[in-house]
């Protein structure tokens, strides 16, 4: 209340994205520095001390996910995936599952991992409709 919005005539940030960036520059800043500081934050938080965690996502994304869960001390049961060629096999020795076979939430922690535009809009009220909580149960990681 009493806030009001408006356009300064003088700039209050200049912004130079340069190609010398340090975003553009330094290791620090890689997708796998990302990708590794996820994993960590994830192990010393929701995964710590889970036996067990599940995945969604059997493509390009998921599967280094896969890959990584699979040299913890973390046992995948199953993988979700909607692509019809993929849905009865196994991917890394784990079972892929439809979206429609996905168990009501029973504590094991999901991983998302899905990196289609679009894709969390559709795989969210699934998820919500069995009961996960996202940030409690599940997390999307991608």
């Amino acid at each position: 209340t009493g806030c009001q919005f408006g356009k300064l005539d003088t700039p209050v940030l200049d912004w130079t994205d340069g190609s010398s960036r340090l975003t553009r520059t330094s290791d620090r800043y890689t997708f796998e520095a990302f990708d590794r500081s996820r994993r960590e934050h994830l192990l010393a938080g929701p995964l710590q001390g889970q036996p067990k965690v599940n995945l969604w996502g059997a493509g390009q994304t998921g599967k280094p996910w896969l890959r990584w869960l699979l040299t913890t001390t973390h046992a995948v049961d199953f993988v979700i995936d909607v692509a019809p060629g993929k849905i009865g096999k196994k991917i890394q020795d784990t079972a892929v599952i439809s979206p429609d076979e996905l168990p009501p939430s029973n504590g094991v922690p999901l991983l998302i991992a899905v990196g289609a535009e679009g894709a969390r809009e559709l795989i969210e009220p699934v998820l919500l409709e069995r009961g996960y909580r996202i940030g409690g149960d599940a997390w999307f990681v991608a």
